[in-house]
């Protein structure tokens, strides 16, 4: 009896052992990942990529020559599934259901990375979780769609039809970029969303408890939407610019606009505008604050009625309105 009591011991001391050997200083077992790092080169046509990986960033940048490289790393924590067929290439890299205790400190440090010709013209459909989404392309393709989440999107350079980009918890950077059709949609939340020198029919960005930054960028319509942050617009040309927030500012300098339509609470609103007074009608209103256009203070309403055909349209409350023209 004493001997099996013994062993018991002697197992469970070891198990321990095991388990305590695998946690890293912050208390989680830490699990070393290893693999087959597989390349694959196509030299055949594309005209779709679709890439979802799970657990690992994906890196996009531009091929030297006219093949496609792709390289990544099957794992034994992955299901993976490659194909190339009738023009579509598509791996994906789906996390295994294993013991959620294992699973604490599971690390992985491996990238995907796709190099794509310029010639590409097709759909690039990138989806990741848990970590972040990076291209740098000069393509000009049918459609570019990027998600993933905890974790940051940052594109450039490209040039597409449609465009969709989707985070959480991590920021979403487009720069020098052109949708040409429909909706450029940037969206993430408690996190930044960045817009800068690009051109499309119409921006929407998306967030909550994050900043939202736009700059240089030329559209029909801007509309940009965030709370508990600040929306920051810089030397943008559109029709018309909505910003809209809750505790937070709303600043803008040197944008060229027909309508503008800008709200918040509990903070100041400054906008600097090209053109003069007498070619907006204008309306503003705060709570506790002052309301100064150009060199003058008013009260806490102020309405221009006029045969102009452009707008300027603002309120907040708890926060002065600080208007330039020039």
């Amino acid at each position: 009896m004493k001997k099996i009591i013994w062993s018991s011991i002697l197992l469970l001391a070891a198990i321990g052992v095991a388990i305590w050997s695998s946690f890293d200083f912050k208390g989680f077992p830490t699990i070393t990942e290893e693999g087959n790092t597989m390349n694959k080169i196509i030299n055949e046509e594309v005209n779709k990529i679709y890439l979802e990986i799970d657990n690992r960033a994906i890196e996009i940048t531009a091929s030297e020559d006219e093949n496609y490289y792709l390289d990544y790393t099957e794992s034994k924590f992955l299901n993976t599934t490659y194909s190339f067929k009738d023009g579509e290439l598509s791996l994906m890299q789906k996390q295994k259901k294993v013991l959620s205790f294992f699973n604490w400190g599971f690390q992985n440090h491996d990238k995907v990375i796709l190099k794509i010709p310029a010639s590409f013209n097709g759909k690039l459909i990138g989806i990741a979780s848990n970590a972040s989404i990076n291209t740098s392309l000069e393509n000009t393709m049918e459609k570019i769609e990027l998600k993933t989440s905890n974790a940051k999107i940052n594109a450039k350079d490209f040039i597409a039809t449609n465009c969709f980009f989707q985070s959480s918890n991590g920021d979403v950077t487009i720069h020098n970029t052109s949708c040409l059709e429909g909706v450029l949609h940037v969206e993430t939340s408690n996190s930044d969303v960045t817009v800068s020198d690009t051109n499309c029919p119409e921006l929407v960005a998306e967030s909550s408890n994050g900043n939202i930054i736009i700059s240089h960028v030329k559209a029909n319509e801007i509309t940009a939407e965030t709370s508990n942050s600040s929306i920051e617009y810089y030397y943008n040309t559109a029709n018309k610019i909505i910003a809209e927030t809750s505790n937070g500012r709303i600043n803008g300098s040197s944008n060229e606009i027909d309508i503008m339509q800008l709200t918040t609470s509990n903070s100041r609103v400054e906008v600097s505008i090209l053109g003069e007074i007498e070619d907006y009608k204008l309306y503003a209103k705060t709570s506790n604050g002052s309301i100064e256009i150009g060199n003058s203070r008013f009260g806490d309403e102020v309405i221009i009625e006029n045969d102009a055909t452009k707008i300027v349209d603002i309120e907040t409350s708890n926060g002065s309105v600080v208007i330039d023209f020039n």
